[in-house]
């Protein structure tokens, strides 16, 4: 920038009183590219407002790192370059950690170290995690949580956390527990945002270690790879969204909203997908609430509850998808050699619908869980298989399949109509006993139309 330019800007951020910004005041020759975006976002202070005119915009990779609204006011944003993420909100996190000094267990509000925490303060966000990878590639970050710090006491070398340890992790060989240093209190809102043609990667808005973002009235057609990604964060909300026409639906490509590697304290609400991969897809991801989401024409799993084998306490409440393929509500356990060893806890599917393409080629399922689930619930579910005239006879055809043992469940209230099955806990042969008493599957208040089955075990 000329010398008049910086000293034109340093006035305009002098005069402020507000903290409200124009973008087009950082522009340079009235141009609102990358450098003028980034340069603004750099520039204006903590907690400020950044609006833009409404117009069509060219920009990409702008690192938000600092508390601020971004509100483009019904613009549409698209990359500069092929395979470039829009905004970028990330912060830091720690090399040095702590190690378990015994497993911690779900529900334990307390977890015990080797060495006497320093440098933590109440409020701060930690990660907790071990040593799990992916069964297929080594892919690290599957058994992860981020958590609030309540307090630590350094003579019993412990730390007390806000809420509680969603699954169990084992102590680990490198490091269980460390600190993240987040990007706090973020909000982009009101645009529309697209990926360069010919792209086959590239993320709307990506999130990784952050704490209290907000997303709202977003939307997103020719992605390529998530609208939103979010990995190791706190307290995210993605609201009033949609997300339609992706460029590419590969492994990885086309997603819709996407929390994995570990995410906690999560909002998805009043969104519509169409054409995505997957609409809504978790993997790590914890206590999250989704509700009013519409997703049609998914080319997979429409609403992905685990991608990977590692998730607790997610509701799904008033979703809908329409013209499904393979699995409505999913929990797949591609990330373990044993789906027995990771349950699933706190999974609530509650008057929720599954519209499935008929297909006979494929397995279809309204839900499909690959894995035993406790603690939950799927109430007031109603699933089609096709028009619900024609019974299917596929032989991967049913309206809710089931692990057959050691599953704590209850269903009730529900609608089958056209599905080979109505309700399935077969899997083929099993030698696998059931261990617990307390696990049971209760099934009550069935009504099917047009089901070669009703409930198979």
């Amino acid at each position: 920038l000329a010398i008049a330019d910086v000293q034109n800007k340093i006035g305009i951020l002098n005069k402020k009183t507000d903290g409200t910004f124009n973008v087009m005041e950082f522009a340079t020759n009235g141009v609102v590219d990358s450098a003028a975006v980034q340069n603004a976002i750099n520039s204006i202070p903590v907690g400020s407002i950044l609006k833009f005119p409404k117009g069509e915009y060219m920009f990409d990779s702008i690192q938000v790192n600092k508390s601020v609204t971004i509100d483009l006011q019904g613009s549409t944003v698209t990359t500069s370059t092929i395979n470039k993420n829009i905004f970028e909100i990330k912060g830091t996190e720690e090399s040095t950690g702590y190690i378990l000094s015994t497993p911690a267990k779900r529900n334990d509000k307390k977890i015990f170290l080797t060495a006497a925490p320093t440098g933590l303060n109440p409020g701060d966000l930690i990660v907790l995690t071990d040593d799990t990878v992916r069964v297929t590639d080594g892919q690290p970050d599957m058994n992860v949580e981020t958590h609030i710090v309540a307090g630590y006491d350094p003579i019993e070398k412990s730390i007390t956390l806000q809420d509680y340890v969603r699954l169990p992790k084992s102590i680990s060989s490198i490091k269980n527990v460390y600190k993240l240093n987040p990007v706090k209190n973020v909000r982009i809102e009101n645009a529309e945002f697209k990926i360069a043609e010919g792209s086959t990667s590239g993320i709307c808005i990506s999130v990784e270690n952050a704490q209290w973002i907000t997303l709202r009235n977003i939307k997103t057609s020719r992605t390529a790879g998530s609208s939103v990604q979010v990995k190791k964060s706190y307290g995210v909300t993605v609201e009033n969204f949609e997300l339609y026409n992706p460029q590419v639906t590969g492994s990885g490509q086309g997603y819709g909203i996407q929390f994995f590697g570990g995410v906690n304290n999560i909002t998805v609400r009043n969104g519509y997908t169409n054409g995505m991969r997957h609409a809504v897809d978790f993997s790590s991801a914890f206590d999250a609430y989704v509700e009013n989401v519409l997703a049609e024409n998914c080319v997979s799993s429409v609403y992905v509850i685990s991608h990977n084998g590692w998730a607790a306490d997610i509701t799904f409440f008033q979703c809908r998808l329409m013209n499904g393929v393979n699995y409505g509500f999913q929990i797949s356990s591609q990330g373990v050699s044993d789906p027995y060893t990771v349950p699933h806890y706190g999974i609530k599917i509650l008057q929720c619908e599954a519209q499935m393409k008929f297909d006979e080629a494929i397995e279809n399922y309204g839900i499909k869980f690959n894995t035993p689930v406790k603690e939950s619930l799927i109430s007031g579910f109603k699933t089609i298989y096709g028009d619900g005239n024609t019974i299917s006879n596929s032989s991967g055809n049913a309206g809710i399949s089931l692990m057959p043992v050691q599953n704590d469940l209850t269903i009730e209230n529900i609608y089958v109509n056209g599905f080979k099955e109505g309700v399935s806990l077969y899997k083929g042969s099993t030698n696998i006993p059931e261990i617990n008493p307390d696990d049971i599957v209760r099934i009550r208040n069935v009504k099917v139309k047009n089901v070669k089955d009703v409930i198979v075990s």
